[in-house]
């Protein structure tokens, strides 16, 4: 809603995690208008995105039309559903696992579209909010490293080199556009989150919860 009065996140505001979702929500707040309806059609369209790429993705892993359509309806009935409205992590969950699903058709197909696509889903994922993105993001790199040694597909690296310049190339521009300056990204989406994180391993009491009593 601030973003529709000309008040940037980071710019204007501090925010450390959601980045992507509250430029999304706004969007949907200029199209449906300012209302509860907004926000349940913005989770129920990122719903209907990934049960649709995981349909497509289990058929390009040969599974029966059948089983597709099963699976990507039980995604569907477990993914947004928990949340119910836009949640920064549910984001960042779901364009994470978008990026598995181009990762294991991109392997599987060689295809240059969706090693182009791929860099530029991770980094959404990461604006959507840095974890658990960041943890997938880093497991995907070594796939992806390890893939491009172990086959040597340079073709491929083109496309996936040129993906990863163009999302980097059009943050950049969005940043200019709106007057964000990048050390104040640098210190609100990521140095502040990794103190948080830091406080959490080291069990330090300005932790809200530490690593310790999530592993009990």
């Amino acid at each position: 809603y601030s973003i529709l009065k000309n008040k940037y996140p980071i710019r204007d505001f501090w925010i450390f995690q959601g980045l992507l979702v509250d430029y999304l929500q706004a969007l949907f707040f200029l199209v449906f208008g300012s209302n509860w309806s907004a926000y349940v059609i913005h989770a129920s369209a990122l719903n209907v995105l990934i049960s649709i790429i995981a349909y497509f993705t289990f058929i390009n892993l040969n599974l029966s039309k059948i089983h597709s359509f099963f699976y990507s309806c039980s995604i569907a009935t477990l993914c947004y559903p928990v949340a119910g409205t836009p949640f920064a992590y549910q984001h960042s969950f779901v364009l994470a696992l978008i990026s598995i699903f181009i990762i294991c058709s991109a392997i599987k197909k060689r295809s240059n579209i969706l090693w182009f696509c791929l860099p530029i889903s991770m980094f959404l994922a990461f604006l959507a909010q840095q974890t658990p993105a960041s943890y997938i993001n880093i497991i995907l790199i070594v796939i992806i490293f390890y893939y491009f040694i172990y086959k040597k597909n340079q073709n491929n690296l083109k496309f996936f080199i040129l993906g990863s310049l163009t999302i980097l190339f059009s943050f950049f521009i969005f940043l200019l556009i709106t007057k964000t300056p990048i050390k104040d990204f640098i210190y609100q989406y990521i140095l502040f989150p990794l103190t948080i994180g830091g406080a959490r391993i080291l069990d330090e009491q300005s932790a809200f919860t530490s690593l310790s009593d999530q592993l009990n």
